[in-house]
This record gives structure tokens, sequence and C-alpha cells, in this order.
């Protein structure tokens, strides 16, 4: 990912105004874990100068992308690698291409033929045996690492990609700003002139030169989508479906860092004897489930009695197939909804470790059927839970106070930890548009613009686009839908209407499966309730909504936000139509009888709670795709405002 991503342009004006290092600095603090110290944003501020000198002139072309500090999460190790800058455009040819920039403040360099003495710290050294630290192999590296990660980048031969990048067409730059090249000995000059991990070395006094090299290779000015092109690589962990089995064969290894640190310090708990709830948070598509499967995988491996709770059926459908080819009928039988793990307990099967996926889905008594209200010497050791306070759909949904309770922490023999989880596997990784989408939704605070999204998001303008889209079978969309209009009951069908006067009728899924049951009398097969794998099923179309798509994901979506979402012209609202919906009161708010939820105006707190719940489940459905999303609105000011930056 790119903490910072702009056109020349833009990147100049935030130089001079001084919003370039707090903007990086913001955004790499919260990817690094708060890890960026005051040495580094110096660094920054020098380096990033001599990139402003560079670019700051006429011959420049304005096409000129450049991305700062690129975050390279898939390498392996506690802290990710990152590429100081990369500046993309079209060369001379007009070919995608691509400079890699390495920026070393260095004010000297020294070639070693002997070996370095290890108990010193020779920062401005060039090691020959300590490869990490020099900065031509680094920036080779980086070349490699990017082009095995984006699908892409093909070297030259006999296959050629029409949309991608060649792989010598990324451009290997090091420029050593502070470092005046007739300072340096023989041997290491001759080094330099002959190093196969660099296209091209600069120094001190050589920004012209630098320049020249820039306009020749990316500054045809031409429009320049490059690098929004370059982080549209295949996800690094692929589909979730695709991961089970490695993660079942203990083949997984998680190359995202938060990941991988979550699940290691969780399997020492595991194989301790702590006594704790752990609270695992993370948004939508940031491989919570992952890590929840690879703590089951660990336990089973080690003989210890555990329980894997899923809080929604649809993703424990989801499961279903899949394990059942990875896993034997007692393993299986571990997983459950939390009822069936009350009645477990009920029975005397106390499991030593609950973990607990999909919490947000989950109701507070069944944290206390499963967990409180159990003699502390049937109690869980472990409750090891994962949790999205923006997939909490309804007021009666367990949320983070709940676990916090004194009637666990009051006995020092248990404790309560959180983690949180950042990365994004779904939504082409681009964890940009979860907060973009977060601005759009909740009027959030954030500087990611639409146009700078990795992700594929569109807004479909009119209703026979719609159709015309979703007639187009070749796109294999899944259609997703809210609630939709008002009332809409579970067996509703859509109907959309075309300018050619042909009907396309979209049906509701419950009303598929309460019909396979009435045709059958029998439930419908966990390998077809997994609806997200075809849209068509028997030659006729069908819509999730929130229950039938919660947990799971898909290729392509197409997102259908009805009449209950309104843009006021400053945020997005709840329709008047929606606070009087009879259906919200009792499904979202929980307000039971006549008097709570019929003919009286809601609180403003009860407005404000079913306005969030109502977001909640459009970020849920937004946040399904790997590839591409669309979206239709009922209304056409939030049309309008989904398509602004």
């Amino acid at each position: 990912m790119f903490p910072y991503y702009a056109t020349k342009e833009k990147f100049i004006d935030d130089f001079e105004h001084g919003h370039l290092i707090s903007h990086l600095d913001g955004e790499l603090q919260h990817t690094l874990d708060g890890r960026v110290d005051i040495a580094e944003i110096a660094s920054w501020r020098n380096s990033s100068a001599y990139v402003f000198i560079v670019l700051n002139h006429p011959d420049v072309p304005d096409t000129i992308e450049i991305g700062m500090e690129y975050v390279a999460e898939q390498i392996q190790g506690d802290r990710p690698k990152r590429v100081d800058a990369v500046l993309a455009g079209y060369n001379s040819e007009h070919e995608k291409c691509m400079i890699l920039l390495e920026l070393k403040q260095y004010s000297n360099l020294e070639y070693k033929e002997e070996e370095p003495d290890q108990d010193k710290k020779f920062v401005n050294v060039w090691r020959t045996l300590e490869k990490k630290c020099n900065p031509f192999y680094q920036i080779d590296q980086y070349r490699e690492m990017i082009s095995q990660y984006n699908s892409m980048i093909y070297d030259t031969g006999d296959v050629e990609i029409p949309d991608g990048i060649k792989k010598d067409h990324i451009k290997r730059v090091v420029f050593f700003h502070n470092l005046d090249k007739n300072k340096l000995d023989v041997l290491t000059s001759r080094q330099i002139e002959e190093t196969e991990y660099a296209d091209a070395v600069f120094f001190e006094g050589e920004i012209g030169k630098f320049r020249n090299y820039v306009i020749e290779n990316v500054g045809a000015d031409m429009e320049n989508d490059v690098l929004k092109f370059f982080n549209k690589g295949e996800p690094p962990a692929g589909k979730f479906e695709d991961i089970l089995p490695e993660i079942f064969r203990g083949e997984f290894e998680s190359g995202r860092r938060d990941q991988r640190k979550c699940a290691e310090e969780l399997k020492a708990l595991i194989d301790g004897e702590s006594r704790k709830i752990v609270l695992v948070k993370g948004g939508p598509g940031s491989g919570k489930s992952v890590v929840a499967l690879q703590l089951f995988k660990h336990c089973i491996d080690r003989g210890i009695d555990v329980k894997f709770l899923v809080g929604g059926s649809a993703f424990l459908n989801y499961l279903k197939v899949p394990l059942n080819e990875l896993i034997s009928d007692d393993v299986r039988s571990s997983f459950m909804y939390p009822k069936y793990c009350k009645t477990a307990m009920e029975g005397g099967d106390f499991p030593e470790v609950i973990i607990w996926d999909e919490l947000h889905r989950s109701k507070t008594d069944d944290f206390h059927d499963v967990f409180l209200n159990q003699d502390e010497e049937n109690r869980a050791r472990l409750l090891i839970a994962f949790y999205d306070e923006d997939q909490a759909y309804c007021s009666d949904c367990l949320c983070e106070a709940d676990l916090r309770t004194e009637g666990v922490n009051e006995n020092a023999a248990w404790g309560f930890e959180t983690y949180t989880l950042d990365s994004q596997f779904r939504c082409h990784s681009d964890q940009g548009y979860l907060s973009w989408l977060d601005r759009k939704l909740y009027n959030r605070v954030s500087e990611i613009k639409r146009s700078n999204l990795i992700f594929d998001f569109d807004v479909i303008d009119s209703e026979e686009e719609l159709c015309e889209m979703l007639r187009d079978t070749d796109s294999q969309y899944v259609v997703l839908a809210g609630l939709l209009e008002g009332e809409n009951s579970e067996v509703k069908d859509i109907m959309l209407h075309d300018s050619s006067g042909n009907n396309l009728v979209i049906h509701s899924y419950m009303k598929f499966k309460n019909s396979y049951l009435d045709r059958y009398g029998e439930t419908l097969p966990a390998e077809r309730s997994v609806f997200v794998k075809n849209t068509v099923i028997e030659e006729e179309m069908y819509y999730g909504d929130l229950n039938s798509i919660h947990g799971v994901e898909t290729e392509n979506a197409i997102v259908i936000i009805g009449n209950e979402l309104i843009y006021d012209g400053n945020m997005v609202r709840c329709s008047e139509e929606a606070f009087d919906s009879e259906k919200f009161r009792k499904n979202l708010l929980c307000l039971r009888g006549v008097n709570n939820y019929r003919g009286r105006d809601l609180t403003d707190e009860e407005k404000n709670q079913l306005e969030k719940y109502l977001k909640n489940i459009y970020k849920v459905l937004l946040t399904r795709a790997f590839k591409t999303c669309r979206v239709y609105c009922r209304d056409e000011r939030l049309r309008d405002f989904l398509k602004e930056e």
C-alpha cells in the first residue's frame, strides 16, 4: 500500500504547504503500530526535499505520479520493507514504466573486500557479506518482490500481458543526494559502475541528470494510472476458501505482519496456563477468520479441547463444504452455534478453549450462557473472540463492553487483552478503500480520494444500466441487497425497469430457500446455501441480504442501496421511511411490544442507533468483493455523493 500517493502537481502543493510529512507520519504510525521515530521523520523531510527539487521543473510533465514509503506487507519479518519512493508514468515509447527509488543520505561510501567487524554497525559502509545493508541489493529485492506479488508484471519474452508492465521497465535507482561522487575511491567507483543490482545511480550535484532520467523513463505527457495499476496484483493470500486447505494441512503462514504476530502470540497463550478473555478486533477482510482457524488447528494439533463458535449461519454454511473434505467428523463437530455449545456444556462437555468468530453476530445472552454463567472450574480457560464494531447490526449484539465484565475481572485469575488486525485481504487489498468508505458512510476523517482507490469501485448511474449489467452473465456478479424498500419482507422480489419496457426480476434468496423446503421437504443443503457461488440458480437471479452474505466473499458484487439511506447534502442519513419502519424498530433496535415500536416517535438516541446499524449493514455488503464492486442507489443524491472524491 501507499501511505502517500499523488500526481506531481499534488505532491508539490503538499510539500510546499507542509502536508506531505504530516500525512506520511499519520498513515505510517497507524500502519506500523506507532513505530515511526523522530529520526525517520527528519529523514523524510530531507529526502523528500530532493524529490521535490527534481520534479518541480517545467520540463517534468504534470502527469507523473509519485508514491511515498510503499509498504510491502507481504515481506516476512517483524517490520515490513518499504520503498522510499516510486515514480510512475509512460516512457518515450509510450510503455508503462516505474522508477523504484532508494534515497540515501550517506556522506561517504566504501566498498570493502574483507569481512567487516560484526560488533560494529557501519552505517555508511557498503557491506559485501550482509547484503541487507547494501542499497543496490535492497532496490533489486524490492523489484523481485513486486514482480512476484503483482500478476500483471511479466518478464520480456514469449509471454506478454496486454495491460501489464514489463519487469525490465521497473527501473532500480539509488540516489545518494548528500554524497560527492568525486570523493569515492577507485575500487568503490568501479563496483558501483559494474553493479547488476541497479539501473541507475545518482549523486550530489546530479539533480539535472536525474531529472532527465525521470523524463526519459516516466515523462511521456499522457494520461497516467500506472501506480493505481501497480497495486492491482492478486491479493497476497488469496480467497478464504482457497486458504482453508493450507490451514488444515498446516502449510499456511500469513505474510501479513499483524496477522502473523497475533497468531503467534495467541498460540503461545493457548500453550500456557493463562486465564483470559482475548478480543481480536479488525475490519472486514482483515483476516480475523484466518487467524481464528489457525488457532483452532493449533488446538487440535496439541490435543486441547476446543470449541469453534460462529455467530452467523451464513459463515458456518460457507465453511461446511470445504471442511467436509479437510477434517474428520470429530473435529468438524467442534464447529457450532453458541446455543449448541450451551447444550454440550449442560451435558458435561466443558472446553478448555473457546474460539468465537463473528462475535458481532452473537447476542449478549450467548456470552452469559457459554462463559459468564459457568462455574469457575468449568469455565473455559481462554475465550478468544473476533469482533468488528462496524458489523454489529442490532442493539442486542455483543459488544466489547459486554466482555469487559466485572463478573470475570474481579477474579485476578482472569485477564483481558485486545489485539487489532489492520490488513485488508478483500477489495484488492486496498486499505484506503475502507478509509474512504468510512468517510462516506460515517463522516469520519480520511485523506483518501476516490480517484486514488486501488479497488475497482464504481457507481451505476441508472436502473437501465443496472439491468444491462445484471443481464451480462459473463460478469458473474453477486447481487447484494441490504434491507431495501421500506418494509421489505424476506420473500420480496426486486423489480427493475429499463427503457425497453422489459422488467428484470431478482428474487429473494430466502424465497428460494423456502421454496426448496416446500418442494423437497428438507432444508437447503450446505453446498447450495452458499449463495455467493453464483447469482443464477435454476435460470433465475437471486439477491442476498445481510443474513446470506455475512462473513463470506465473492469476486464481483453489485450492491443495491434501498430507500432507507439518503444523502441530505451534508452526510449520509436515514430516511423518514426507515425511521417509521416497524421491521427496523423490531429487528434492529430490538423494540418489543406495541407501545415500544408502533405509533410513537423514536428518541434521538434510537434514531442514532438505527442509523448506525443500517450503515453497518451496508458496510458489510460493500466489502464482500475481491475484484469489483458496483453500487446502485435509489436516492439520486446519494449516487452523486458516492461519485465524488
